[in-house]
Parts: C-alpha cells; sequence; structure tokens
C-alpha cells in the first residue's frame, strides 16, 4: 500500500476553541499516512465512536487542517462527495488518506503555495 504524504495538526483546539498552553494550534508536522497516524486521525475527530467521520466531524478536521479557518459547507460536501468512495456519508480509514491529500492541496492552493498552471509544484505534500 502506498503512502501519501499528509498535512497533519500537532494538537487541536479545545472544545472551548482555545489552544494548549505552549503550543500553536497552527503548527503542522509532515508525516507519512501510516495505520497509526490514520487511527488517530479517526479517534480524534471521530465524537460518536463509530469508526468513521461523519461531515459534521469531517469539518472540524478541515477547519484544524486549514489552521483553524472554517470551511464553507460547500467544501465540506465536496470533500464528501470526492473521497466517500463506498457512498456511505461516512469517511472510513481508507477514505481519510483522499481526504487530507485533498484538502491539504485546497488549502495549499487557496493560500498560493501551490503553483497552479505552471508544472510546478511549491506544496509541502508532493
Amino acid at each position: 500500500m502506498a503512502e501519501a504524504a499528509v498535512i497533519v495538526p500537532i494538537v487541536r483546539k479545545n472544545v472551548d476553541g482555545e489552544s494548549p498552553e505552549g503550543i500553536s494550534s497552527s503548527a503542522l508536522i509532515r508525516s507519512a499516512a501510516t495505520t497509526d497516524m490514520l487511527d488517530s486521525v479517526i479517534s480524534q475527530y471521530d465524537k460518536n465512536g463509530d469508526g468513521k467521520i461523519q461531515p459534521d466531524e469531517l469539518a472540524f478536521l478541515m477547519r484544524d487542517l486549514a489552521g483553524g479557518t472554517d470551511p464553507s459547507p460547500e467544501e465540506v460536501n465536496a470533500i464528501m462527495k470526492e473521497c466517500d468512495a463506498n457512498h456511505d456519508n461516512l469517511i472510513d480509514k481508507e477514505e481519510l488518506k483522499n481526504v487530507l491529500t485533498m484538502w491539504t492541496l485546497q488549502v495549499q492552493r487557496k493560500r498560493g503555495a501551490v503553483a497552479t498552471g505552471s508544472g510546478g509544484c511549491n506544496c509541502v505534500v508532493c
């Protein structure tokens, strides 16, 4: 199985929207999409414990990957539609790899970090 390079938040804001003391919520690390990492992401965002990420949970994950910027409902729906391969309106571990890659690339494009149309890429994903 090929591993996809993804950006994963080191920490997530707590329920009050505050960052844990001494750690920036926008701090990101480059990591390989390993089984352990995917399990960790699912357990962090899976509120109901079913082992899958629902659309409302996906929005929180996308927000954190975007450094705290909330995705629009259209963006959440587009990622869900594109990455939910079995069309159950849930993101499982295998589908999560695509979510992480696709949304990170979209965030990088929005920030101008990915050179579009120039044939080159400056993102941290590729």
